[in-house]
């Protein structure tokens, strides 16, 4: 196995991760400022969320 394969996964789960903390800051902020815009706060914490879950997909079938 190679380490940059590996490297790839580790940095889609940071991702994930980074993804899932900002679905729960929105979710915070959407209870404490209804009225804000919805599509920035709607991008930072769904673009991470779903570029890590694309890195792991392409590259963890090529380490199994």
């Amino acid at each position: 196995m190679r380490v940059a394969d590996w490297s790839v996964v580790v940095l889609g789960a940071f991702l994930i991760v980074i993804g899932l903390f900002g679905r729960r800051v929105e979710r915070v902020k959407r209870n404490e400022h209804p009225e804000r815009d919805r599509g920035t706060r709607f991008m930072w914490a769904w673009l991470p969320l779903l570029l890590g879950a694309g890195e792991i997909m392409s590259t963890l079938p090529g380490l199994l």
